[in-house]
């Protein structure tokens, strides 16, 4: 189910992707990869609600996939639930610090929302350090260092 799913939304075909993902987790509802993309794809889709709901069901039953705390954070943080999303973020991050860089870069632009230019600065750090071609995040450190 995982292959035909990726292979689904990669040909962009995300109500076949969705289906299949729903017919996964249907057949295999305590498979947490499967839980965790049909969340992704429900999104992907514009059911929002669903997709939180199956975030925050996983992360009630499995708690140490970084994944799904990435994914639940960035429906906070689209959602303007900033503080959750960086809850969501960091326990990401504890669990997998590799786990890519825009999870570095909005860890950084919270931190920045709240004032704390240092903490902004490494997680902007981080994420070059994980993507040195991120123009965002050299964009912000750039004019944190004008700022000065």
């Amino acid at each position: 189910y995982w292959a035909a799913t990726r292979a689904s939304a990669e040909a962009d075909d995300l109500d076949a992707a969705l289906d299949l993902a729903t017919e996964g987790v249907n057949r295999h509802s305590a498979h947490p990869v499967l839980r965790n993309n049909l969340a992704v794809l429900l999104e992907a889709t514009g059911a929002m609600a669903e997709a939180e709901a199956a975030l925050r069901q996983l992360l009630a039953e499995e708690t140490a996939l970084p994944q799904p705390f990435k994914n639940l954070g960035d429906l906070c943080y689209r959602a303007g639930r900033y503080d959750e999303a960086a809850t969501h973020y960091t326990r990401a991050a504890a669990l997998a610090p590799e786990l890519g860089d825009d999870l570095y870069f909005k860890l950084g632009n919270l931190a920045f929302r709240e004032r704390d230019v240092a903490r902004a600065r490494q997680c902007w750090e981080r994420t070059l350090v994980l993507n040195p071609g991120h123009q965002l995040a050299r964009a912000n450190l750039d004019t944190l260092r004008v700022a000065r």
